[in-house]
């Protein structure tokens, strides 16, 4: 082929093959978090990406309701990506209203579409067409009109927060009635630690709670001001037994209102997990002056939002007023020494994260460091890509499969270090076939990551002229 003369203007274009493998570059900033809301499916996951969705779907701020200020606390920090899972208590109960007839026999009943306690209102008029009726329902600020119903084409309304159906022996159509709300619906907010953690059905597969989340891929999962051990120690299994293809993760906990930190540092001591973050300092939303809440959600927005082979330590953790303990450069080093990760006010007056430890145990001088969440979570990252990466090699049969995979792991892994600059250094992978068992191809990857620079010491002299 003749190469292009650059002489005259004009467009060239170059045919070339396309890498066959192409590489595969993974975010993991899904967020998955289990609460309790006042409104919304129950036990059904809801992506979200903004608050004001979020609460249209699940309802606002409500004292004694977990799942808002974690939502709150994680958008706070920027745009996310949210599953939610509504958990609630048996006391859950819809909402509803019954319309009578001329005689005060049951004629329609209105129920809310979802267990919970958003107030929603009807009426029930005249149909614009002869013997029909006219039902409004008002929510959220809007009102929602289905004219010339009749008691065989109720089943035509499609409202977003009611349901509509023919009384029990119904034979007539309700008399009219002005605005009138809708009673007698629970949030189930009295829940139990089970609520939390979930069960599965035995017979239909169905999942509740946290347990929903090892079907969904997130990266950071947490139940919204949970501290109890039972929840803690479901949620460190639940990080450390997700596989890859469902999304690795980390849990993100925190430990009770109130306990200061010598006593948080004595809890930490019958806790440890490599996938677990316990951050600690309840903190004060700028929404709810004078209420302190878990730090849970506040800390999951911030990891969500750095890339994952960023440290959060130093990182500004937005939306808090205050914390409820102001903590002193040695609560600072024992919290650190005891695993936990401290919001703290600096000296410019923002909220930042202190440093960035993961409850794996501190390493001895020398040897392996897993503590630091960022070395975690990019191990995590590196890990997915290669699964998703390399799904080409699945029954694959040409015999130079295992060099065309530590060729391409080693080119997927010069670029993290050279272009991304995501790790220190990695050794060439190997690649061989099991002799015992030819299906197999087992490769080694070694990688050096990045550790965050946790310790600034500076020296200043004075400087005497010469």
């Amino acid at each position: 082929m003749q190469e292009p003369q650059y002489v005259v203007p004009r467009v060239d274009i170059l045919e070339q093959p396309s890498d066959p493998h192409p590489k595969t570059t993974v975010q993991l900033n899904r967020i998955g978090i289990v609460g309790t809301f006042s409104w919304g499916p129950v036990n059904t996951p809801v992506r979200v990406y903004t608050m004001k969705s979020a609460e249209r779907l699940f309802g606002g701020y409500k004292q004694g309701l977990t799942g808002w200020p974690s939502v709150n606390g994680a958008f706070r920090q920027g745009n996310m990506d949210i599953t939610i899972v509504r958990s609630a208590g048996p006391s859950a109960k819809k909402a509803s209203l019954t319309l009578v007839d001329a005689s005060n026999n049951p004629s329609v009943v209105v129920t809310g579409k979802y267990p919970g306690t958003k107030p929603i209102q009807v009426s029930w008029q005249n149909g614009t067409s002869t013997n029909t009726g006219k039902l409004i329902v008002i929510a959220d600020g809007v009102a929602m009109t289905y004219d010339n119903l009749t008691l065989d084409t109720l089943n035509t309304v499609n409202d977003p927060n009611v349901d509509v159906a023919k009384a029990n022996g119904a034979t007539a159509l309700p008399v009219p009635i002005n605005v009138t709300p809708l009673t007698g619906g629970d949030d189930g907010a009295q829940t139990q630690d089970s609520d939390y953690i979930g069960t599965v059905d035995s017979q239909t597969g169905a999942r509740t709670g946290l347990k929903i989340f090892e079907a969904i891929p997130v990266n950071i999962v947490l139940c919204a001001q949970q501290t109890s051990a039972a929840v803690q120690a479901a949620l460190l299994a639940h990080a450390a037994n997700a596989p890859v293809s469902q999304g690795l993760r980390v849990a993100v906990m925190s430990m009770p209102s109130g306990q200061n930190v010598d006593q948080s540092a004595s809890k930490m001591a019958t806790l440890t997990g490599m996938r677990g973050i316990m951050a600690y300092n309840w903190v004060e939303p700028e929404e709810l002056p004078g209420t302190y809440v878990s730090p849970d959600g506040y800390y999951a927005g911030v990891l969500a939002s750095i890339q994952s082979h960023w440290s959060p330590s130093n990182k500004t953790v937005q939306g808090i007023l205050s914390t409820q303990f102001q903590l002193s450069d040695d609560d600072v080093y024992e919290a650190t020494m005891a695993r936990m990760s401290p919001i703290t006010q600096d000296i410019d007056g923002s909220f930042k994260i202190r440093n960035g430890v993961n409850m794996f145990v501190m390493p001895p001088a020398g040897g392996d460091d897993w503590s630091q969440i960022n070395v975690r979570r990019e191990f995590d990252k590196l890990e997915t890509e290669i699964y998703l990466g390399t799904q080409w090699a699945k029954s694959n049969t040409d015999p130079k499969l295992p060099d065309q995979l530590a060729t391409w792991i080693d080119e997927l892994l010069r670029q993290r270090k050279v272009e991304t600059q995501e790790i220190a250094d990695f050794k060439a992978t190997t690649a061989y076939r099991d002799p015992s068992n030819p299906r197999r191809v087992v490769t080694t990857i070694r990688v050096k990551p990045d550790w965050a620079a946790d310790f600034i010491d500076h020296e200043i002299s004075q400087w005497n002229g010469a």
